[in-house]
C-alpha cells in the first residue's frame, strides 16, 4: 500500500530493484520509511512470503527464504512520532544546555 512503511516481527524478506538482488531484511529491520519521508513511490520490490497478507506493504510474492510477518504504519503516524521525537530529542538538548 502506498504511504506506508513496515518493520519485521518475523522472517526474512529480500530486496530487490530491476531484477537484481540487492538486500535481504530480516527481524527487526524497517523498510519503506524513505518513501514516506519523501512522499514518493518506493523503487524497489520485497519479495518473501507473508503470514498476513493483510498487512502487504509492498509487491511481495514467493521465494523468500521463509514465511514473515509485518508491521505496518501508516503516514501520518509515522510523521508524528518523527516529529514527537525530534521535540523530545531538541527539549533534552535544552535541558543540558541549561545546566
Amino acid at each position: 500500500m502506498v504511504g506506508k512503511t513496515a518493520s519485521f516481527a518475523d522472517g526474512v524478506l529480500e530486496v530487490y530493484k530491476d531484477g537484481d538482488f540487492l538486500h535481504v531484511i530480516r527481524r527487526d529491520e524497517l523498510f519503506g520509511e524513505l518513501a514516506i519521508l519523501h512522499h514518493c513511490r518506493r523503487t524497489a520490490t520485497i519479495k518473501g512470503e507473508l503470514m498476513f497478507s493483510s498487512v502487504c506493504l509492498a509487491p511481495v510474492t514467493s521465494g523468500a527464504y521463509r514465511s514473515c510477518r509485518l508491521w505496518a504504519i501508516d503516514r501520518p503516524a509515522f510523521h508524528s512520532i518523527m516529529v514527537d521525537t525530534a521535540r523530545e530529542r531538541r527539549d533534552v538538548v535544552k535541558q543540558r544546555l541549561k545546566t
